[in-house]
């Protein structure tokens, strides 16, 4: 997938649970100093939710990308590079 095209995929996420958003309003809500986007596979969003994995980030108040898809995974696999610099 062309990095083009990738602001076209939406997601669920820890703050977005019933609207999913797109990778550019998920980089407009980053937290100052983060550089990283994150995010975490899972079955579903009540497994993800529980993951001991999130604590971490959620404590730091970051937003978490929810993938419950194979779909999804094959696009962040793709999409190595994003620009971290579509702040609002």
């Amino acid at each position: 997938m062309s990095l083009s095209n990738v602001n076209l995929v939406r997601f669920q996420s820890t703050k977005s649970k019933d609207v999913a958003i797109s990778l550019d309003t998920y980089v407009s809500r980053m937290q100052a100093g983060q550089s990283n986007i994150y995010y975490i596979v899972g079955s579903s969003v009540a497994d993800m939710m529980s993951s001991p994995s999130l604590e971490k980030l959620l404590s730091l108040n970051y937003e978490v990308l929810l993938m419950d898809s194979t779909l999804d995974e094959y696009v962040m696999m793709h999409a190595t590079e994003y620009s971290t610099d579509v702040k609002n």
